[in-house]
């Protein structure tokens, strides 16, 4: 009777500790979660010494370099002598050129660094295989293990754009594109991704819904959802759309900036394969934005516009669905994701008939016509809107009586009269896409 009795004891204090150490992790979580919430509302706190500012924190000193003109890059430091750009920007542009060739990140102390971390450390970055080194060093996109370095893996989404080992210009960027020379800009993340880290572990048993949540789970979720936005966003970059510009991929998500048509067709294929990656896992999607600009226009204010566009497509609740999110937003149309596919589908096949001169551009400015009535009778229930039948039948009839319809163009510019047909609902998209795509430089 004294062994089972020990034995249950024993199971019962590890119970005990395994629901502590949880309550603990949770504990922490949550302060940690309410700390940060508090910092980032708390911008200048730096700037403050008790009731009082830290004037030399918002004083420029005029006579800093004996003159008063700005960098012409930041707009924030002065220039010394002859000079254009800052020192600071110059850091940055001498970073800048290595990090498309980056293959090796070297913890090192501040005076070797190329960037500073702490006042005594820093990171130094190699092209090549470092000497041998007493440093943690890290690989970048590379397994590969030295027997001399202290040294482990870590996959980085540093894609550039390249041609002859020079970076690749915007102006040339855009000249990529099918059609018109604009540049696209995506922005994607996961949906509910703080739901997911405190909700996603729950497990029904005997129906009681029991939080299986540790730290072991959530770093390893955590962890996954990492090597996906910066292993498998870079592999796919590197071998079906190298001419995409990674600012920044990783965490949970990503920003790329690249030829318009190119974007659009690797944000239709990054979301299949996160779908694939997820398991097909319903609960676990991801948005997006995507904005078109010109090659010249800056990257910030594009940057603020797209966000926009992303934060549109997590917020908007499509008509027919009862939640928002797992959309993706543009041409100021936000839609599900295999409507969107739908789309672009639509849009290549305009741009087809276009180029074999089966549909004009006054075809396409007709279909806008056409969409713009029916979304006032599908948005805002407005009757008028359903002119565009009597339209579209007067404009398909004319098509056949000068006899230059073509079977393949009539089905489809008939499948129009179907009003649940996403076709319609989102012919606006297929439309500005076979604009651009036809567009002559």
């Amino acid at each position: 009777m004294v062994l089972p009795l020990v034995i249950f004891c024993l199971k019962y204090q590890r119970i005990i500790i395994q629901k502590n150490r949880l309550f603990l992790y949770k504990t922490y979580v949550s302060k940690l979660r309410t700390k940060l919430d508090k910092k980032k509302s708390m911008s200048f706190s730096n700037s403050l010494i008790e009731d009082y500012w830290k004037e030399e924190k918002f004083v420029f000193n005029l006579n800093h370099s004996g003159k008063k003109e700005l960098c012409k890059s930041c707009k924030v430091d002065f220039i010394d002598g002859n000079k254009e750009i800052c020192l600071k920007c110059e850091n940055h542009i001498n970073i800048g050129s290595i990090l498309p060739k980056l293959k090796y990140i070297e913890i090192t102390d501040s005076s070797e660094a190329h960037i500073k971390i702490l006042s005594n450390y820093g990171v130094k970055l190699h092209k090549d295989v470092p000497g041998e080194s007493e440093n943690f060093i890290y690989n970048i996109n590379d397994s590969k293990i030295y027997p001399k370095l202290s040294n482990k893996f870590k996959f980085i989404a540093n894609n550039v754009p390249m041609d002859n080992h020079k970076t690749i210009s915007f102006d040339e960027l855009g000249k990529k594109s099918i059609g018109t020379d604009k540049l696209a800009y995506l922005k994607a993340d996961v949906d509910n991704l703080g739901s997911i880290f405190s909700l996603g572990f729950n497990k029904d048993v005997e129906g009681k819904m029991i939080n299986k949540n540790n730290i072991s789970r959530t770093t390893t979720l955590s962890r996954m959802l990492d090597i996906f936005f910066t292993g498998r966003i870079s592999e796919i970059i590197k071998k079906k759309y190298e001419n995409c510009y990674v600012v920044y991929s990783g965490g949970d998500d990503l920003f790329i900036i690249g030829p318009w048509s190119e974007i659009i067709d690797f944000s239709i294929y990054m979301e299949e394969e996160f779908r694939s990656f997820v398991g097909n896992n319903a609960n676990i999607t991801i948005s997006a934005g995507i904005s078109m600009a010109n090659v010249s226009t800056p990257v910030s204010k594009v940057a603020d516009y797209v966000e926009g566009e992303l934060e549109e497509s997590k917020g908007r609740i499509v008509k027919g669905e009862e939640y928002g999110k797992n959309h993706v937003t543009i041409f100021n149309r936000t839609m599900k994701w295999q409507d969107f596919k739908k789309a672009i589908d639509d849009g290549k096949k305009l741009t087809k008939w276009i180029k074999e001169g089966l549909m004009t551009h006054g075809d396409l400015w007709r279909l806008k016509e056409y969409d713009e009535l029916f979304q006032d009778f599908y948005i805002n229930g407005n009757v008028q809107g359903l002119k565009y039948k009597p339209f579209l039948a007067y404009h398909i009839g004319k098509k056949k009586k000068s006899n230059k319809d073509v079977r393949e163009v009539v089905n489809w510019q008939e499948s129009l009269f179907d009003m649940a047909n996403p076709s319609l609902i989102n012919l606006g998209v297929a439309m500005e896409y076979a604009v651009m795509a036809s567009k002559g430089r």
